[in-house]
Formats: C-alpha cells, sequence, structure tokens
C-alpha cells in the first residue's frame, strides 16, 4: 500500500504520494521543473554540466555513475522535495492516508472529513480556515505522536483495527 499526504491552503487540496517516484529518476531535470523545483532544477543542470560531463573524455564509467547520482537521489527523495515545497509556501499536512492508489486515497479523505463533520469535533481550526466548514480540521502539533527509540507511533488511517 501506498502513504499520501493530504495538504489543503485556502479551500485548495493537494495530494502528495510519498516513496519512490520511478518518472523523477528517468527524466530528472524535466520532472524537477515539472513540480516547480526550479532551484533544484538548476542545481542539477550546474552539477551536469560543470562536474559529471567535464570527466567523459578523461573517465567515461566515472562520468556516467555522476550522470545517475541526481536521478538515484530523486527517485528516492523526490515526493519529500515536492511536500516540502508545499510546506514553505504555507500548505498545512491535515491528513495521512493510506491506500491502494491515489482514487481510493481521496475516497478514505472523504470519508475520514464527513465522520469528523458528523461527530462534531472539536479541533481547533488555524484561521485561514476558519470559515471553511467543508475541509477536516489540520493535526495540531500536540496531537502528533513523538517518536521514541524504535517505535514507528501510530498506524496510519485507515489501519487502526488491523
Amino acid at each position: 500500500m501506498a502513504r499520501f499526504a493530504f495538504y489543503e491552503k485556502a479551500g485548495e487540496r493537494r495530494v502528495v504520494r510519498e516513496g519512490r517516484n520511478h518518472n523523477a529518476f528517468l527524466f530528472t531535470s524535466f520532472w524537477l521543473i515539472a513540480k516547480g523545483l526550479w532551484l533544484e532544477a538548476a542545481g542539477v543542470f550546474v552539477f551536469i554540466c560543470f562536474v559529471a560531463l567535464p570527466l567523459v573524455p578523461a573517465a567515461p564509467l566515472a562520468a556516467m555513475g555522476l550522470l545517475v547520482l541526481p536521478g538515484i537521489y530523486l527517485w528516492l527523495e523526490g515526493q519529500n522535495m515536492v511536500a516540502h515545497r508545499l510546506e514553505r509556501r504555507g500548505w498545512a499536512l491535515v491528513a495521512l492516508v493510506e491506500a491502494t492508489t491515489q482514487e481510493g486515497a481521496e475516497i478514505a479523505y472523504q470519508m475520514r472529513s464527513l465522520q469528523t463533520q458528523s461527530a462534531g469535533s472539536t479541533a481547533v481550526r488555524p484561521p485561514h480556515a476558519a470559515g471553511s466548514a467543508a475541509t477536516p480540521p489540520p493535526l495540531p502539533n500536540a496531537a502528533r505522536p513523538k517518536m521514541q527509540g524504535n517505535k514507528r507511533g501510530p498506524a496510519p488511517f485507515g489501519l487502526e483495527g488491523l
């Protein structure tokens, strides 16, 4: 199962799938530009032009290895970079949902928000979402579990009974 993070800002919602991204590995620079990570795309361009390509005549195998490094890094951490970009721009993390597909995660998220509304949640809403009745309350910092030792914390939404 994949894990999806839901971000909200001013009535809009974005979904970011956590984990590896094969498109980020295959189309490194284009993927960064498409996700709006301009500074990171410029860094990859500078790395390729001034570090990896000058090595091609002297050590072609080493240059090929260096050319693949940004793709491997983005394959592993690209989705986290997108999530951090949203957080820097003021988007609030409101839910983490585990599902097999993005559509399944959105359905589970909608069910959770309906349950929260019908139960009359007492959670405090942030000022930017005070007038929005259709959005579920964000997770307050005090309610987030503290990681201790080797424990992974509570199960993601939908897996509490397993």
